[in-house]
């Protein structure tokens, strides 16, 4: 079970991610982050960024480690496979995913 956790923990960070970049959406919103500026931008959009640059981070590390743990003789296992796979999708998916609330973090 722990195999398939690990192999499937890409699209968990993705979808944690995610979920607190919506959440810090719709908290920005209500709080008036927009009309807060901070360095020539505004406060909802330093949030929404960190958050987004900080999961392509973690997921890209993600992806990198089961490579880096494993010598260079030993041939990479289905589950080190599927890891650095399916990393790579939540890592793309959250390129989709949050580029756009970071081109257009409109409040309505």
């Amino acid at each position: 079970m722990a195999a398939l956790t690990r192999a499937c923990g890409g699209l968990l960070i993705w979808a944690v991610v995610f979920s607190l970049m919506y959440g810090a959406h719709g908290l920005g919103c209500e709080r008036g982050w927009v009309g807060v500026p901070v360095a020539g931008t505004s406060l909802h959009l330093i949030v929404l960024g960190a958050l987004w640059i900080a999961g392509l981070v973690v997921l890209a590390g993600y992806g990198v480690v089961p490579r880096l743990t494993r010598s260079t003789e030993e041939k990479p296992t289905l589950i080190d496979r599927l890891t650095t796979g399916l990393a790579a999708v939540g890592f793309i998916s959250l390129i989709f995913t949050g580029g756009p609330i970071l081109l257009y973090p409109a409040c309505v």
